[in-house]
């Protein structure tokens, strides 16, 4: 048994058993990330899959196979996939906690011992980093990101936060708040990060984790968003009045969440500026060409680091 769900386990059978017979040298690992590691997936849940490799870069010969077979598994894959490729190289030198705390071995030999232990100062800075960009990146919003934010699609229903199409197991597709959730979990897995030294690695924890670490005024919206979005409403969008009154209101609130998020990233980002530290200073040049920003104050930050 690989995650205890039928389905899943098919499909990782099969990529497995094809990447084992393609690449024996070269295929190290198959780990179960997310909701079917921790067995609480639903039926619009994704298959979230980190592949560890024994030594060239997924971008190199020869991987072109390894990245052939993975493509023609997604194709037919009755769920999702969402594939991670790293090689043990790369797994040291970027510690993931997600990765080293929250992955499931399915099949090969565990390389996590191979590794170091993950740096809870480094994952806050890197959480601050990822979260802002998904906030605006996931969602469509324009660049350079001008605050504060706007819906990302003003007027549209649902405001552009349930964009995200997921196919379900009998191959029709629906529209879901998937973004919602991952984008207020990454931004409260940040926080909790950045302010409390804690590692969150599984997205059902996130809520609970910022109440318990964080607790300020966005508590019950993030417990709201866990309770019926992902919990009651399983991602979809729900079909009665009562329930989209509600979601109606969560999306409202959760534009505040951001807001209040995207100021904290820009006081962060003119910290990690003019830290002194010339990797870190480095890592946030190269975050904020990502994700641009026009503001004064990070604007002459950037010119002053070498990055105007």
């Amino acid at each position: 048994m690989m995650t205890g769900y039928p389905q899943a386990d098919a499909v990782l059978e099969d990529l497995t058993a094809r990447l084992t017979a393609a690449r024996p040298d070269h295929f190290a690992a198959c780990y179960v990330e997310g909701s079917y590691a921790d067995r609480t997936a639903v039926a619009t849940s994704d298959l979230d899959l980190t592949i560890a490799l024994r030594d060239a870069p997924f971008g190199s010969q020869p991987n072109g196979e390894v990245r052939a077979i993975l493509d023609e598994c997604k194709r037919a894959s009755p769920l999702e996939l969402d594939i991670a490729v790293r090689d043990i190289e790369e797994l040291r030198g970027q510690p993931d906690p997600q990765f080293m705390l929250g992955a499931r071995l399915v099949h090969g030999v565990d390389v996590r011992a191979e590794l170091p232990a993950p740096d809870a100062a480094a994952w806050g800075r890197e959480r601050m980093h990822s979260a802002f960009w998904l906030v605006n990146h996931v969602f469509g919003r324009p660049t350079p990101v001008r605050l504060p934010l706007e819906f990302p699609l003003p007027g549209q229903p649902w405001h552009g936060y349930a964009e995200r199409r997921m196919r379900l197991a009998d191959g029709g597709e629906i529209r879901t708040t998937r973004d919602l959730v991952r984008v207020t979990g990454w931004i409260a897995t940040a926080r909790v990060a950045r302010e409390a030294g804690q590692f969150v690695v599984r997205k059902h924890e996130a809520a609970a984790s910022y109440a318990r670490w964080v607790g300020d005024e966005w508590t019950p919206l993030l417990a709201q968003i866990d309770e019926h979005c992902r919990r009651r409403w399983q991602y979809r969008l729900p079909d009665d009045a009562a329930g989209q009154a509600l979601l109606t209101d969560l999306l409202r609130r959760t534009l505040g969440f951001e807001n209040d998020f995207a100021e904290r990233y820009r006081r962060f980002a003119l910290a990690e500026l003019a830290c002194g530290d010339s990797r870190r200073q480095m890592i946030a040049l190269e975050r904020l060409a990502q994700t641009p920003v026009d503001d004064p104050a990070v604007v002459a930050a950037l010119a002053a680091a070498g990055g105007g």
